[in-house]
């Protein structure tokens, strides 16, 4: 696959993402005028017009986005949405073909960490939790834990 082909289809399926994810807010009025543009912007993405101007314009109304709700307000999916746009804004303006190779692999390198990081962070951030009280130490009561046990 060459690398032209692996970015048109990472536009278009995070296109159809967007498009998705945008249809939910249609239905609340005060929404509705942030993420009509993104529908829009998906749309034109998907269709392969002036792609990477598409993709620049998709992360600066991300950050319209972010600013709304106050950060990601959809978890994993918006922090891997914005990991893929400015990976895509990389790959489409930068000149080297080494260094778009570069941005695309990083690309390549964090999404199947993105996939799977919450549980391996509940994961990380409850041991110490369940050490300190084996130890004795730490307040009483049960801790909540996202694996189930023996994992």
């Amino acid at each position: 696959m060459s690398l032209d082909y692996a970015v048109r289809c990472t536009e278009m399926l995070l296109a159809f993402a967007f498009l998705q994810q945008s249809a939910e807010h249609l239905c609340v009025p005060g929404e509705r005028r942030l993420f009509l543009p993104r529908i829009a912007l998906s749309l034109l993405l998907m269709a392969g017009f002036a792609a990477p101007w598409m993709c620049l314009a998709l992360l600066i109304h991300a950050m319209f986005i972010l600013q709304r709700f106050d950060g990601p307000y959809n978890g994993g999916s918006d922090r891997m949405g914005l990991l893929i746009l400015s990976c895509l804004c990389l790959v489409h303006f930068m000149s080297s073909l080494l260094a778009r190779e570069a941005a695309f692999g990083y690309l390549a390198l964090q999404a199947p960490n993105g996939v799977r990081a919450a549980p391996r962070v509940t994961y990380c951030c409850s041991r110490p939790i369940r050490r300190a009280r084996a130890s004795g130490q730490g307040r009483s009561g049960r801790a909540r834990c996202a694996l189930p046990p023996g994992r």
